[in-house]
C-alpha cells in the first residue's frame, strides 16, 4: 500500500462499505441456501438474493456522489497508518450510518441463519474422491477462400460492423486462429481464449479501443458453490448468453453467420450466475457492462436472464437483456428478447428456429424497434448424430431482419438471407465448408465496383476449413 498518496478522499465510507457488505451478503446468503433447495424454490432464492446484491450495490453507487469521511495515509519509518476522520454535524450521516451498521448485523444474522438452514439435512454418504482436474489446452485454425461477384471496391463482402466470418471479398484469408486455454471449476477455475485474424477485428470493432481487446476473446474465472448441481459463478470476459449462432464458425451449422448473429452480442464481460433446477430446467443471470461491450460506454450496468428447457429432442431456451446502451447515456435502456428452439426430428434431421425483438430507448425520439427470425434444416447424409464418427451434412438457413429505424445495424432496412452449406470431415480434426449465400436488402447496403454502398443483392461463395487440436 505504499504506493497510496498521503492524503485522498473518499466520499461517505462507511456507508459505501456498509452498503457493498450488504450487497455482497444478500447473493452469498441467497446462493447458500438455494444450494439446498430444488426446481422452483432453487430459482426464487437464488433470484431474491441476485436483487438484493444488485439493489444495494446500485444504493452504493449513489453514495459515492455524497460528501463523507476524509482518508489520511501516513507512511513512515515506524509503519504506516490510515486514520479516518468523520466531519461533525453530520448528524443525519451518523444516523444512516448506525441504521446501516444494524442492517449489516441483521444481514449477518440472516445469513447464519441461512447456513444452518443449509446444513440441516444429514450429510450424505461419503463419495469417492473427484479425479484432480487438469488445465486443458485446445485450439483451432480457421481459414478460408472467397468470390464474389459484385466485386466490391472495399473487398469487403458485408455491412459494416458485420462479417465475422469470411469478411474479405476475392482472396485467400485468415478467419480465426484460437489458443484455448482453461481449467474446470473445482471449485476454482479459469477460462483464456486467445484469437487472431479478420473475424476478431470485425467483432471488436466497435470497442472503445478495439486494439486493445482485438486478441482476446475470453478471460474469466469460475467458482463452482456446492456438490452435484450446485451454483456456478463466472467474472470476466465470456461468450454471449444470446443467439443459436456463436463466433466460432466450428460449432455452427453454416460456415457464415446469419444477420441475427451478427446484430446481437457474441461476447460479453460480467458476472454469470448459473445452475440446473432439476434434469430438464436451468438459468442464468447476468450482471454486464453492456451489448458486447469490455469497456462500458457509460456509467450504468447491463442486466440478462437465460432460461433453457431441455428434454429428449427438443430444446427451448428464452434469453433477455435490459440496460442502457447509449454513449455517455444512463437513461435510454435497450430491452432485448431472444428465443432459441431446436427439434430432432430424426436421427439424420434437426431443425432449430430463434426469434428476436428489440427496443432502443432514443432522446427527443420515439423508441427504435428491431425483429428478426431464423429457421435452420440440417440433414446427414450419411451416418447418423449419435455416431461417434464424422458424418458429412447439408445446412439450409432462411432469415429476415427489419430493422427500419437503424437501431442496431448501419442502415433502416429489411434483409433476406438464405445460405447453403455442404459440410464434410475427412478427419474427426478437420471439417470442410462449402457454402454459398444469397442476402437481399431494401437499402443499398452491399458493395460493388463503383463504391461500398451501390447494391442491394449480394451472392456470395466461401469454402472454408478449420483445423481442431
Amino acid at each position: 500500500m505504499s504506493g497510496l498518496p498521503s492524503t485522498s478522499r473518499h466520499r461517505s465510507l462507511p456507508v459505501v462499505l456498509a452498503l457493498l457488505a450488504t450487497s455482497l451478503l444478500s447473493l452469498s446468503g441467497g446462493a447458500i441456501v438455494a444450494v439446498s433447495l430444488d426446481g422452483g424454490l432453487r430459482l426464487a432464492t437464488l433470484g431474491a438474493g441476485f436483487l438484493g446484491y444488485l439493489y444495494f450495490f446500485a444504493r452504493a453507487l449513489r453514495e459515492i456522489a455524497r460528501p463523507g469521511v476524509v482518508i489520511e495515509w501516513h507512511p513512515g519509518p515506524g509503519g504506516e497508518a490510515l486514520n479516518l476522520h468523520l466531519p461533525r454535524g453530520k448528524s443525519d450521516d451518523r444516523n444512516r450510518e448506525r441504521n446501516l451498521a444494524a442492517a449489516i448485523l441483521a444481514a449477518l444474522f440472516v445469513l447464519e441463519a441461512n447456513v444452518s438452514f443449509a446444513q440441516e439435512p444429514p450429510p450424505p454418504p461419503a463419495l469417492p474422491a473427484p479425479a484432480p482436474a487438469v488445465i486443458q489446452l485446445h485450439g483451432f485454425v480457421d481459414a478460408y477462400a472467397s468470390w464474389n461477384p459484385n466485386r466490391p471496391s472495399d473487398r469487403n463482402n458485408f455491412e459494416p460492423g458485420s462479417g465475422t466470418t469470411g469478411q474479405k471479398a476475392n482472396q485467400l484469408g485468415l478467419n480465426l486462429a484460437a489458443l484455448d486455454v482453461s481449467y474446470d471449476a473445482n471449485p476454482v477455475g479459469f477460462h483464456v481464449v486467445g484469437v487472431a485474424g479478420t473475424g476478431t477485428d470485425v467483432v471488436h470493432s466497435a470497442e472503445l479501443h478495439p486494439n486493445s481487446w482485438r486478441f482476446l476473446q475470453q478471460a474469466s474465472v469460475s467458482y463452482k458453490l456446492g456438490a452435484g448441481r450446485g451454483i456456478f459463478f463466472e467474472l470476466g470476459i465470456q461468450p454471449s448468453h444470446i443467439g443459436y449462432e456463436g463466433f466460432f464458425s466450428k460449432d455452427n451449422w453454416n460456415y457464415t453467420r446469419g444477420w441475427m448473429g451478427e446484430f446481437s452480442p457474441y461476447y460479453q464481460t460480467g458476472l454469470k450466475i448459473a445452475t440446473s433446477f432439476d434434469d430438464h430446467w436451468s438459468g442464468q443471470l447476468w450482471l454486464l457492462n453492456g451489448w458486447q461491450n469490455i469497456e462500458d460506454n457509460n456509467g450504468a450496468k447491463a442486466f440478462g436472464t437465460k432460461f433453457a428447457y431441455a428434454k429428449d429432442a427438443l430444446s427451448v431456451t428464452v434469453n433477455t437483456f435490459f440496460g442502457p446502451e447509449l454513449p455517455d447515456d444512463d437513461a435510454h435502456w435497450r430491452s432485448f428478447l431472444d428465443f432459441v428452439a431446436t427439434w430432432k426430428i430424426s436421427q439424420n434431421v434437426q431443425l432449430a428456429a430463434s426469434f428476436d425483438l428489440g427496443e432502443q430507448r432514443r432522446p427527443g425520439l420515439p423508441p427504435a424497434r428491431w425483429q428478426g427470425a431464423s429457421l435452420w434444416l440440417r440433414t446427414l447424409l450419411r451416418k447418423s448424430f449419435s455416431s461417434s464418427s464424422s458424418p458429412s451434412a447439408l445446412s439450409l438457413r432462411a432469415e429476415y431482419f427489419h430493422d427500419p429505424d437503424a437501431a442496431v445495424s448501419p442502415f433502416s432496412q429489411d434483409l433476406w438471407g438464405a445460405t447453403l452449406t455442404l459440410e464434410v470431415r475427412p478427419r474427426p480434426q478437420l471439417t470442410l465448408k462449402l457454402e454459398g449465400r444469397y442476402d437481399h436488402s431494401t437499402a443499398v447496403a452491399f458493395g460493388g465496383p463503383d463504391g461500398p454502398f451501390t447494391k442491394r443483392d449480394e451472392l456470395l461463395f466461401v469454402f472454408g476449413a478449420v483445423a481442431t487440436f
